[in-house]
């Protein structure tokens, strides 16, 4: 979560990191998992630049898991999933 502020300059909102609703077996019950919903003061609601900034700076730091808007519109349509 450092990284994603002092590499790439993003601010951010995180709604999740350990625990929450989710699947059973999610990396967000081992705590290697983050929800965000807000990227550099913008919301994540469907598609966006920012979206993919995000997305693609979690698979930079190497993400194993990073669901958002672009890839996976049924279950992240609103928010950015990363997990490691």
């Amino acid at each position: 979560m450092r990284d994603l502020r002092t590499r790439y300059g993003m601010s951010y909102f995180v709604t999740s990191i350990a625990g929450a609703s989710h699947s059973q077996g999610s990396l967000h019950y081992q705590g290697r998992a983050i929800d965000f919903d807000e990227v550099n003061g913008a919301r994540i609601l469907g598609d966006s630049a920012h979206a993919r900034a995000l997305m693609s700076a979690c698979r930079e730091m190497g993400a194993t898991e990073v669901f958002g808007p672009s890839n996976d519109p049924s279950g992240h349509a609103d928010h950015v999933h990363c997990a490691w």
